[in-house]
């Protein structure tokens, strides 16, 4: 191994490394119950924004890489707003989780060639992953008694 591509790799770990630690701190901040309200949603979309940029491929964005980041994570509010609608108040944890599931998918059909056109690809496994896992995010929810529906009984 050359000392140029030594230095290289180690230069890409430590980035990583650092995109790693920011992506934590925003997720810290956003489920810190302390904050007010609109301090937690704008951590909140920061955090998605580089969980987007990390866990996807954007090579086929080119130029317009960051406005299709932003277009995802507008989508992606549609999937916490589908959580919301269905009575399922995940905590910071468990709503991590699903996002992070649900970018998963995607990147791994990514990997897998399976996409063709990305946005309609994303657009429907987001629009999809609840009902999908309805079963299985009701049964989290239930057992974390965070579900609606159980306030009101």
């Amino acid at each position: 191994m050359s000392m140029e591509a030594y230095l290289d790799d180690r230069a890409n770990a430590l980035a990583t490394a650092e995109r790693l630690r920011e992506r934590d701190a925003h997720a810290r901040a956003w489920m810190n119950q302390d904050q007010p309200p609109e301090v937690r949603l704008l951590k909140f979309d920061s955090w998605v924004r580089i969980e987007l940029e990390t866990r996807l491929d954007w090579a086929w964005a080119g130029a317009i890489h960051a406005r299709r980041i932003e277009q995802c994570r507008i989508e992606l509010e549609g999937l916490v707003l589908a959580l919301w609608r269905r009575g399922w108040m995940l905590d910071g944890q468990r709503l991590a989780g699903r996002v992070r599931d649900a970018l998963d998918d995607v990147a791994k059909a990514q990997r897998a060639g399976r996409v063709r056109e990305f946005w309609p690809f994303f657009k429907s496994v987001v629009d999809r992953f609840v009902g999908i896992n309805a079963e299985e995010i009701r049964d989290e929810a239930m057992s974390a008694g965070v579900a609606v529906s159980q306030v009101f009984e």
